[in-house]
């Protein structure tokens, strides 16, 4: 008997994983937030929307109360990771991403304020290693300002995911656009690299550097860019050692840590720092500090 009674709820398991192919769908669904109040003391929503790989059909719920109950357990699971798997065009398996997004802005007594709104997802192949890939951005949408920009994202695998390296953005730019107000600047993600939470991020300056010509002895101005860097990222509480012993080790010479304290107060910092020398103007010779090396401190 109980053989029996396995068959026609795995008949309905098939019938309800059929009539929702998960895997073959990326949409975006609506996802309102209460943003404020405006000035009348009304409150404010606003729909910024999120991208799903669930492929419900409301007609075919209605008619079933069965599947209908493995509904409201997808629907539970739509903020999850499992939720954004899907599958592309070329049967790869991918993820359900935003593909446009714009910046809404909403007045407020005390100045505006800016949300990023989704406005089409797509199902996107997961890239094995860590790469940029793009993402665009639209400004001032509905107007006669609005731009597009591929401000990109970083995306893909490590392989020293445990010991704690993402994939981050290493080299940043900046593109300028016209708005309402004059020009203003978009950063965008140049390149990514595997990273540790906190890391060194390239950074340019440009400075003004004197040549001697040997053969005529006449001085030239150019222009030098030197990537000075500087540090991104976060840092968790460590431990200090407050007290060690007085004995050492008799093969690495270090001694033996008796109590630690742990400190929350820890930041992203220089660990290493280059000192690069260049000839000014003036004809001195000018200090750049470059930051080779970042590390929680």
């Amino acid at each position: 008997m109980k053989l029996f009674a396995f068959f026609p709820c795995f008949f309905l398991y098939l019938v309800a994983a059929k009539q929702t192919p998960r895997s073959n769908c990326c949409r975006r669904l609506p996802h309102t937030y209460n943003i404020g109040y405006d000035i009348t003391g009304r409150p404010l929503q606003l729909d910024v929307g999120r991208c799903s790989a669930s492929c419900e059909n409301s007609d075919v719920l209605r008619s079933s109360s069965y599947i209908s109950v493995l509904a409201r357990i997808r629907e539970r699971k739509d903020n999850s990771a499992e939720s954004l798997t899907c599958r592309t065009h070329t049967h790869h398996r991918g993820e359900c991403q935003p593909s446009v997004v714009h910046v809404e802005a909403v007045a407020f007594d005390r100045g505006p304020k800016y949300y990023d709104v989704i406005d089409e997802c797509s199902c996107r192949k997961t890239p094995k290693r860590c790469e940029r890939i793009p993402k665009m951005k639209r400004f001032f949408a509905g107007t006669g300002f609005e731009a597009t920009v591929d401000v990109g994202q970083c995306a893909g695998g490590c392989r020293k995911e445990k010991s704690g390296k993402g994939c981050r953005p290493t080299r940043t730019a900046s593109r300028p656009i016209l708005g309402p107000n004059g020009m203003i600047t978009v950063h965008t993600i140049a390149e990514c690299n595997c990273q540790p939470t906190c890391y060194r991020q390239h950074f340019n300056v440009a400075v003004t550097e004197r040549a001697e010509n040997k053969s005529t002895g006449e001085y030239t101005f150019r222009t030098k860019v030197i990537d000075v860097g500087r540090c991104v990222g976060t840092c968790g509480p460590i431990e200090r050692c407050v007290v060690r012993s007085n004995k050492r080790n008799q093969h690495t010479g270090d001694t033996k840590c008796l109590m630690s304290l742990e400190t929350a107060d820890v930041t992203c910092a220089p660990t290493r720092v280059n000192d690069i020398t260049y000839v000014g103007r003036s004809g001195e010779v000018e200090h750049v500090a470059q930051i080779r090396r970042c590390g929680c401190t």
